[in-house]
């Protein structure tokens, strides 16, 4: 009975703390948290989440740029599709594999997600609240020219306004604002930062739908 007790206890600390209103992220359990090693090897860690996007990475030639070794991108932010994006992505425009994307249009797709320096979640500037509309965001610019609208807002905890988590939110404004659902900020490595993309997420999303098949046409 003693056990049974000292068992119900540990569980009930373990709900709390995983109930935390101001943990940083959400959705698809992808941790935050500082890696040693380059971007492209911390990639190569979760083969659940990443194994898509590091076969694209290949496929494109973009292994310096995720390794830290070409000269021109020596910190990148990344916006990381999962597997889930690019699966999804497959299946919607009926490709088997990846390797049946051209290496061009894989470079383009990614370099979409890419920003030549790392930005972490508190450079982002907070949303005017006092504003219907979307005023005081950080825009952002990739090196595939997609235009992104950042801001943060900051969640109730309880009762009690403003006191919760920072919510990191993305809009594509070449995409006519569409939000691009964001799943855990913050992953640090040697040569940048990942902000992982939400499951929901396809890759193209960016660039809207008309975009994305004159894209694909000129490309595939």
């Amino acid at each position: 009975m003693e056990n049974i007790i000292k068992y119900i206890v540990i569980a009930g600390f373990v709900l709390l703390e995983s109930c935390n209103p101001i943990d940083n992220s959400w959705d698809t359990g992808i941790s935050n948290g500082k890696h040693e090693c380059s971007m492209l090897t911390y990639l190569k860690t979760d083969s659940y989440n990443w194994d898509s996007i590091v076969i694209m990475i290949k496929h494109a030639g973009l292994e310096s740029l995720f390794e830290g070794k070409d000269p021109q991108f020596k910190d990148i932010t990344f916006f990381g599709p999962t597997n889930h994006s690019i699966r999804r992505f497959l299946l919607t425009y009926g490709f088997k594999e990846i390797k049946k994307l051209s290496p061009k249009f894989c470079e383009r797709m990614i370099m979409m997600h890419v920003i030549n320096k790392r930005i972490m979640k508190k450079d982002i500037n907070f949303r005017d609240m006092n504003s219907f509309d979307i005023v005081g965001y950080t825009l952002l610019v990739t090196e595939g020219g997609i235009k992104l609208k950042a801001y943060k807002e900051r969640e109730a905890w309880g009762e009690i306004e403003n006191a919760g988590a920072e919510i990191l939110y993305l809009l594509s404004e070449t995409a006519g604002d569409r939000e691009i659902p964001l799943a855990s900020p913050d992953i640090e490595t040697q040569n940048g930062v990942v902000h992982s993309l939400n499951y929901n997420y396809t890759i193209g999303d960016m660039i809207g739908e008309d975009d994305l098949n004159n894209l694909i046409n000129e490309l595939l």
